[in-house]
């Protein structure tokens, strides 16, 4: 096989301008590529099958191209998506060239497959454009865009210090761009072809904020970068596997997370008769719109970011739900704010309620890819505060690789204590109602003045 050239660098960094001219003008090989869509309108330049198998892989630890893993092992994985992917690239005997921002992240499964050597080019932009840019095009949050950056510029950094690996700043000037991508064309023995140039569009450079200070690991990667015309092939077994501190990316702006809102809805199975009005409670203040219920359901989703903000933002609710369903609260939660997540939840539902949350909850054979978060709530945990509570575990399913689903509804008990309850302020009423009528009905005496 001959060494591929993989483009490596984070979303909206530049790197498809890049991959494209290397492609076009440098007649490089690739497979079936994605097709262009409306915000990337020359195309990604990513190989559909490797990026879908990349993918795969991300899914196999309930992650996405917006939160990458913070470590890997390949063992634990099934990589047979893209073994197959590598198998059809076996016998290409001419350069041919890979990009996938997942890439940075997924290098120890080539190396698990038998990839020894590879030719790595890195695109880096401004991260606040970067970071601009992902909240605008993307609908990522200022947080998670600011991690997701840092978390590429950390990885290519310490991939730079132990590679030989040419760096393309995606900067203010167009011609520079150019002359960057010509260099590292030279160095991978490509044939130019200025035609080709066409696909750039020098307008997509749109650094605004040069003058800002950039990040300490964009700064680490520039300089411990190959300069273009000096690029040598990677022996991807020098390469560390995991960074040494893992960062804290979140795992509820991406489309995993959508997938898992998804399967948790039809775990619920509401329905019209018994739930006529559904809350859903998400950590995730992205542009998401609650997801139709069936016909006859209102459904209504509002924000709020841990248990102390759930009683306020149920509070905005245009009445005591019939279902609540809570997304990703319990991803880092500690155990003891489980109670408080499970009381303030029955405090603000109807009396026959049910509450519908997921859970951190690794499968077996995953369960050292993706683990847990460090003193975060077990199944164990739920089942213990919702006998505090008044409610009671129903029933369970996963609903990915490393979430489970869990269905509470509110014990006989509970439900008798909240219905008497509600008798008695309805009671209440009546009785003050029927003042009023006494009151208003109480005929009316006159009065003769005499002189």
């Amino acid at each position: 096989m001959t060494p591929p050239i993989l483009v490596l660098g984070s979303p909206r960094s530049g790197a498809a301008a890049v991959a494209g001219l290397l492609v076009r003008a440098g007649g490089a090989r690739t497979a079936e590529l994605l097709p262009p869509s409306e915000t990337q309108p020359m195309g990604a330049f990513e190989t559909y099958g490797i990026s879908q198998a990349h993918r795969d892989l991300l899914a196999q630890m309930d992650r996405d191209v917006t939160c990458p893993p913070s470590a890997f092992e390949p063992d634990r994985l099934d990589l047979s998506s893209l073994a197959e992917q590598l198998r059809l690239h076996q016998d290409i005997d001419q350069p041919w060239l890979v990009k996938d921002p997942n890439l940075t992240f997924l290098l120890p499964a080539w190396r698990a497959l038998g990839v020894e050597r590879v030719r790595l080019v890195a695109v880096v932009r401004q991260p606040a454009d970067v970071i601009r840019s992902l909240v605008q095009h993307d609908g990522l949050t200022q947080l998670a865009a600011e991690a997701l950056v840092e978390a590429h510029l950390n990885r290519l950094a310490a991939l730079a210090i132990d590679a030989p690996m040419a760096v393309v700043e995606f900067g203010a000037d167009a011609d520079t761009v150019l002359g960057q991508v010509r260099a590292v064309a030279e160095a991978l023995e490509l044939r130019w072809n200025t035609s080709g140039e066409s696909v750039y569009d020098p307008g997509l450079v749109k650094q605004r904020s040069a003058l800002r200070d950039p990040t300490p690991a964009f700064t680490r990667l520039v300089e411990a970068a190959s300069p273009p015309g000096r690029l040598s092939e990677v022996d991807l077994a020098t390469l560390p596997a995991a960074p040494p501190h893992p960062w804290p990316l979140p795992t509820h702006a991406g489309p995993q997370h959508v997938r898992r809102r998804r399967k948790l809805w039809r775990l619920a199975e509401f329905s019209p008769t018994d739930h006529a009005h559904v809350v859903e409670v998400d950590v995730s203040d992205v542009d998401q719109t609650a997801i139709p219920g069936p016909p006859g359901i209102e459904v209504q989703r509002i924000v709020a970011t841990d248990p102390s903000h759930l009683g306020r933002a149920l509070g905005t609710a245009t009445a005591s739900p019939d279902g609540l369903i809570v997304t990703a609260m319990t991803d880092g939660l500690p155990s003891s704010d489980v109670e408080l997540l499970l009381r303030t939840a029955h405090a603000h539902t109807a009396p026959y309620a049910e509450l519908v949350l997921d859970l951190p909850e690794p499968a077996e054979a995953l369960s050292h890819v993706v683990p847990a978060p460090t003193g975060g709530p077990t199944r164990v945990d739920v089942e213990e505060a919702a006998e505090r509570t008044g409610w009671r575990v129903r029933r369970s399913a996963r609903i990915s690789p490393g979430w489970i689903g869990l269905v509470l509804d509110k014990t006989p008990e509970s439900s008798a204590a909240s219905r008497g309850a509600l008798d008695e302020e309805v009671e209440t009423l009546r009785d003050r109602v029927a003042a009023l009528e006494e009151v208003v009905n109480r005929p009316v005496r006159r009065w003769r003045w005499r002189r």
